[in-house]
């Protein structure tokens, strides 16, 4: 009975070992990306298969120049380099079809946050205030 819970109790240990080395991939992967360009992250999870989340990261122009992704249903899963959605505008890229359901609305998610920073960057860059000339 004992080998038992110590076979469980050795499971739940590399478990979380493994889960952390995961969130610290993920958080490298971000602070990698993060002062490129204008970034985006979009989830989905799912129920009984792999779950996707996608980083994006655009340039001032709306062009994505960094995509990365990572799928699967175990801590083993990682980043890799998506380059075939380098290239495409937002708009592009946001009404292209997908390999899933949801790695499209995990693209559209990224995709959705960098529409509005590039939005709030151009309405903050546009609105100067005059100064008055004495």
């Amino acid at each position: 009975m004992w080998k038992y819970v110590a076979i469980l109790v050795a499971f739940y240990i590399l478990q979380s070992f493994m889960a952390y080395r995961q969130m610290n991939h993920f958080k490298r992967t971000i602070l990698e990306v993060k002062d490129k360009g204008i970034p985006g992250l979009g989830v989905k999870k799912s129920k009984l298969g792999p779950g996707k989340v996608v980083v994006l990261v655009s340039d001032e122009t709306g062009k994505i120049i960094i995509a990365r992704m990572m799928s699967g249903i175990s801590v083993f899963a990682r980043f890799r380099e998506k380059k075939e959605f380098c290239g495409y505008e937002i708009e592009e890229l946001y009404n292209r079809d997908f390999k899933s359901k949801n790695e499209r609305q995990a693209i559209q998610q990224a995709l959705t946050q960098i529409r509005e920073k590039l939005q709030k960057k151009d309405i903050a860059g546009n609105t100067s205030v005059p100064l008055e000339v004495m």
